[in-house]
């Protein structure tokens, strides 16, 4: 399970990436076995949703055998769901965005406030000493 990101776990699927990849290094020598290699190794990318790089595998894949239809298949896939990665990955921004454009809107109303807040105490305060000019005035 590649979402199991325990050290063992981890150790494990690197190592398997490891052998896969030095098998599929060797498509000159035999391309059957290479072809299956990066095929296992966008299914090992695909499983940790990293679409990016699974597509890639299945590409080399059907560069070596453009007949292996569950390479095409699998590709297809990881294409489709990158593109919905993407899409989430711009809604969630924009949702980000539009949170911190809330937050500053509300804190410049609040700042908004407390400054007519004190202004407003402000004009109390010169009206109370007009008030207390004009009683202490002499007629």
């Amino acid at each position: 399970n590649p979402k199991d990101a325990t050290p063992a776990n981890v150790q494990m699927l690197d190592k398997a990436r490891k052998n896969l990849s030095d098998v599929a290094s060797r498509s000159k020598d035999k391309p059957g076995i290479a072809a299956k290699a990066n095929y296992n190794l966008g299914n090992l990318e695909f499983n940790a949703e990293q679409y990016e790089k699974a597509i890639q595998y299945y590409k080399q894949s059907l560069r070596i055998d453009p007949n292996d239809e569950n390479a095409r298949k699998n590709l297809r896939i990881a294409q489709k769901k990158l593109q919905q990665q993407n899409q989430d990955k711009n809604q969630q921004n924009q949702q980000n965005q539009d949170k911190k454009q809330d937050q500053k809107d509300n804190k410049d109303q609040q700042d908004n406030k407390q400054n007519q807040n004190q202004e407003d105490d402000r004009s109390d305060h010169r009206s109370d000493i007009r008030r207390k000019d004009r009683r202490s005035a002499p007629l």
